[in-house]
């Protein structure tokens, strides 16, 4: 929003390929209009982008429904490994994925980011945790929030950052180190 509004301010145009990138970003950052980070005002800017001529079925198609197929046998992987700690923080939900289920089916680090979304669905967990090991052999640490945690809180206090809802951390400990430190924090 704050990009329509320099475009605006600057009295340029906004075409259909700059409309495309605004709400492109528009609609991830609103998690596809679900976030509190939606408002009238990005609903307005959403028709006033769509009045473009942008196609935004092509542009959920790409964000959303896609994905290479080693994806899904990572998933799967991720998906079979996934722990429930309803006792941690309001409910834990927390899975791992490591350099080398990525590596068995070619699947570049970037491709997995979606996966947190697929297990914090679960109804008996407030907090979701994914960590992704990088190339590097380091975890990422991603971790979600339905709003009863503060995940910003436990990861700032883990060396990293985010808001309430959304936030992250790296570790270089193993993995039941660094879930051990978290449920302390929760």
């Amino acid at each position: 929003m704050l990009a329509e509004e320099l475009i605006h301010r600057l009295g340029l145009p906004v075409d259909k390929d700059i409309a495309t990138c605004l709400y492109v970003g528009l609609v991830t950052d609103t998690g596809s209009f679900r976030h509190s980070s939606t408002t009238p005002d990005a609903h307005a800017m959403a028709a006033r982008l769509l009045a473009t001529g942008l196609d935004p079925e092509k542009i959920a198609r790409e964000l959303w429904d896609r994905s290479p197929f080693g994806y899904l046998k990572v998933l799967g992987a991720v998906l079979d490994r996934v722990r429930l700690e309803p006792e941690v923080g309001g409910g834990l939900v927390w899975t791992f994925v490591t350099r080398a289920d990525r590596a068995a089916y070619g699947l570049p680090y970037d491709e997995i980011e979606g996966m947190i979304d697929v297990i914090r669905r679960t109804d008996q967990a407030d907090v979701a945790t994914i960590l992704k090991e990088d190339d590097d052999g380091v975890w990422q640490v991603s971790m979600r929030s339905k709003g009863g945690v503060d995940v910003s809180r436990v990861s700032a206090a883990l060396g990293g950052g985010g808001h309430a809802k959304a936030a992250g951390f790296t570790s270089h400990q193993p993995i039941e180190e660094t879930i051990e430190s978290l449920r302390a924090l929760l």
